[in-house]
């Protein structure tokens, strides 16, 4: 089974604490013809989140219990994290095995850097009207050589994805260091600087990574190393504009904004990128306080386009790659996205009844969610990159597909007549929301892996 408690002993205590994701069997989709009734699979999932968000042990109480479920459980590919950067190297073996999708023509070359793909946009008609923006990208080799399709809903309209977002300074962070030392080892990288406090930081990079997707940090008594500041000091590195227009350059959509902060102070507002085994300076803190403006405003095509340029790098021509970045490089990122505390993948495959069928699965994933007065909703946010090979058949196959979904719910009486809110109704959103989110994953990854590729 795919989920087990989190715990701080040995390998052997640690295996002993696994308990069942669910009480009834899973659907079996080796014997599967069909896909299974979704509103079932919803009710099932909404029942136990339920059940999870009594048994919330920190104290916010506002955390979807899916979306966090890496705060209070482990997930079954823990171990399987260090291997990550190495099967995403690894192209399918010619005959031996071949792609989920292979039946289906329309596939074409990744697009070249700063290029948007044509996105299908009525091959996701199967999502909830929950979900209020999706971008699905399918991919498989042909001739070794990746191919890929798009899908979308409302996939270019941009809008705030939290903290989804947080994958773009990442990347950043990393093109920009290989650009102004390219033989240096990431793995070496520190931040140091003083916090407001004048407390030292000395911070491994790769540590700063996982910490800012685990969110580990966010619930010790000292706040201060939270996944919010820790990303506000890597926005610092450069002026807000830069990055925006170097994000806008590698997805070609010039309409999005990307000068918006997470909500804290930054852990230090001068930090400088080390390399610790020279002590040579990287990085500097741009010199100008940032132009903060009010928000991030991004599409999920922008966000699915960047996983998959994280993921499949490897695979790419070099026209399309992030430009100046190494492979080793972004094997930081590739561990550290597999530490997200949204384990909705984890979740699908269990119910799907894959976990001893998908082999070599690696699940990259960033999540985001929050309540918006703009928007008067509760939204949650699922940005992933999956891949396995599906051992059913031989030759087997493989399953490749990144995406990002943008969930919103508003039920009704959230807000009284006096304009204020109702905490039980905003806590039936957080969680009927994602219930949807692991519901509408598990329908797509169950779509896939059912080679049903009629997506509407």
């Amino acid at each position: 089974m795919l989920i087990m408690f989190l715990t701080t002993g040995g390998f052997s205590l640690w295996l002993s604490r696994y308990r069942p994701l669910k009480a009834q069997t899973s659907i079996d989709l080796v014997q599967l013809n069909s896909m299974p009734d979704k509103s079932k699979t919803f009710t099932k999932f909404l029942n136990l989140a339920q059940e999870q968000a009594q048994k919330n042990p920190y104290k916010d109480k506002k955390h979807p219990p899916f979306l966090y479920w890496g705060l209070t459980h482990n997930s079954f590919y823990q171990l399987e994290i260090p291997n990550y950067p190495n099967r995403l190297r690894v192209k399918p073996q010619g005959e031996n095995q071949l792609s989920v999708f292979e039946s289906d023509k329309n596939f074409a070359d990744y697009p070249a850097r700063g290029v948007i793909p044509e996105i299908h946009a009525k091959e996701l008609k199967f999502l909830h009207e929950d979900i209020k923006e999706a971008c699905i990208c399918l991919a498989q080799f042909q001739a070794g050589k990746l191919v890929t399709k798009w899908l979308g809903r409302n996939a270019l309209n941009d809008g705030e994805f939290w903290s989804g977002t947080k994958i773009i300074p990442l990347t950043y962070i990393l093109h920009a260091s290989n650009q102004n030392n390219p033989v240096a080892n990431p793995q070496q990288y520190t931040i140091q600087g003083l916090t407001e406090q004048k407390t030292e930081v000395n911070l491994p990079f790769d540590k700063i990574a996982q910490d800012i997707v685990s969110y580990q940090n966010d619930h010790l008594e000292n706040e201060q190393y939270s996944s919010n500041s820790l990303t506000g000091m890597l926005k610092r590195f450069v002026p807000q504009e830069k990055l925006e227009a170097w994000f806008k350059d590698i997805t070609g959509n010039q309409n999005l904004t990307f000068r918006g902060r997470y909500g804290e102070n930054p852990l230090t507002d001068q930090p400088q990128l080390i390399d610790s085994s020279t002590e040579k300076v990287i990085l500097c803190a741009d010199p100008k306080l940032p132009n903060f403006c009010d928000c991030n405003s991004v599409s999920a095509y922008d966000l699915t386009r960047m996983i998959s340029l994280i993921g499949w790098h490897q695979y790419l021509a070099k026209e399309a790659q992030i430009e100046g970045i190494k492979a080793e490089s972004l094997d930081i990122l590739l561990k550290a996205l597999g530490n997200d505390p949204a384990r909705l993948t984890d979740l699908a495959i269990e119910e799907l009844g894959m976990q001893d069928q998908l082999k070599n699965v690696v699940i990259l994933s960033k999540l985001g969610n929050g309540v918006t007065s703009i928007r008067q909703r509760t939204e949650a946010v699922y940005v992933a990159l999956i891949q396995g090979i599906d051992t059913r058949t031989q030759p087997a196959k493989q399953i490749m597909l990144s995406m990002a979904l943008r969930g919103g719910l508003a039920l009704e009486n959230r807000v009284n007549d006096q304009g204020e809110k109702n905490p039980e109704v905003l806590e039936r959103e957080r969680i009927e929301l994602d219930a949807r989110m692991a519901t509408e994953v598990t329908e797509i990854l169950g779509r896939s892996l059912n080679y049903a590729l009629d997506f509407s």
